[in-house]
């Protein structure tokens, strides 16, 4: 059966088989040679009565690499081929093993985030269009005017710098980014917002002797006062002590005689940041459900009990929100360090959303 079908494609193509490039005789896992391939995924070569279009690289490339792209939107074009893409969508490569002629995952390619996110000047959805649609209700992209952060989000919600606070080039993807010189370094800004919410960020930081004493302060939501245990807040600090260098945040809401604390996971995540690197962090809650990622990666993932008792998650009474310290004591836990890309989303992320923003925008 092997020859009648050998012996037909030569017709076919008018000559030896190996005299056309780029292309795979069925069943041998070599490039370069036929027209038709079996890649149907039963494991069987030629003479099944199952061949498919040959998966065709360009002449005189790898016969075991090919490109590749798993997403029915952002890209266009077939395996092999050199695919078309929108905004931040590109494709990757497969490898294929040389003993046994399996084809390997789909490497390095970018899919669409599936949304789109005001003022950070990319097609996240890859539909040829920015900010369509978007959610965004802030964006720090690290511009600065005098005092004055610039909200890219296009919501006018700006932030107003206190202490040594500076803008710098070389952030995420080579952009600006917010350098805080730590004691009373801080942005303020305003911000109202709901139960269902967003706050993903990049931060880095190398300040392991003040973390160790003080805690770095990533960020606080609360009362537009300076009270420190005004509730409800919403907080996330790079922890001090025991914890050191792992990232916690948690919800507090009203008391009567004491503190109301129900965290993100059971205490913190494991990963340690304090390394002068990268890393993203992104916290989520809907009424039902909370979680965070670290590094696209969830961390925790969890029922979120809206009502304690008589104490309820209610952030209808935010007002104010603070980059890098505590509001009421900017010199303990005020972080040194930089932090690019604040956002705060009414979308709530999913985690394969999560993990695609991650993957785009990793250093």
């Amino acid at each position: 059966m092997k020859a009648l079908v050998l012996a037909l494609l030569v017709t076919l193509l008018g000559g030896c088989p190996e005299e056309q490039p780029g292309l795979d005789v069925i069943g041998d896992a070599k490039g370069g040679d036929a027209a038709v391939s079996d890649l149907a995924g039963d494991g069987a070569s030629d003479g099944d009565g199952k061949m498919v279009p040959d998966l065709v690289l360009p002449p005189d490339s790898d016969p075991n690499k090919m490109s590749c792209y798993t997403s029915s939107s952002g890209c266009t074009g077939t395996p092999g081929s050199v695919y078309k893409c929108q905004g931040i969508c590109r494709a990757g490569v497969m490898l294929r093993d040389k003993n046994t002629g399996q084809w390997g995952a789909c490497q390095g390619q970018v899919l669409s985030i599936g949304f789109e996110i005001c003022g950070d000047g990319r097609d996240t959805n890859c539909d040829g269009d920015k900010n369509q649609g978007c959610q965004t209700l802030i964006f720090f992209g690290g511009k600065v005017s005098g005092k004055t952060v610039t909200d890219d989000s296009g919501k006018g919600k700006h932030g107003t710098l206190q202490g040594g606070v500076s803008s710098k080039k070389g952030g995420i993807k080579g952009g600006e980014y917010l350098s805080f010189a730590g004691k009373k370094s801080r942005v303020n800004f305003p911000i109202a917002f709901g139960t269902n919410i967003t706050i993903a960020f990049w931060f880095r930081t190398s300040d392991l002797a003040k973390i160790k004493a003080e805690a770095g302060w990533l960020f606080v939501f609360g009362k537009n006062d300076s009270s420190n245990t005004s509730k409800p807040r919403w907080a996330a600090i790079i922890n001090p002590g025991l914890q050191l260098g792992t990232v916690r945040g948690w919800f507090e809401v009203p008391g009567s005689s004491h503190h109301q604390e129900f965290h993100f996971g059971a205490t913190t995540s494991s990963a340690l940041v304090i390394d002068g690197q990268w890393h993203l962090a992104v916290f989520t809650t809907t009424v039902a459900w909370r979680a965070f990622y670290l590094d696209g990666a969830v961390v925790t993932s969890e029922a979120n009990k809206i009502v304690y008792g008589s104490y309820k998650i209610d952030f209808s009474g935010v007002k104010l929100g603070v980059i890098g310290h505590r509001k009421d004591a900017p010199d303990v836990g005020a972080l040194k360090g930089d932090i690019d890309d604040f956002q705060l989303d009414s979308h709530v992320w999913t985690a394969a959303e999560v993990k695609s923003y991650y993957n785009f925008l990793k250093p």
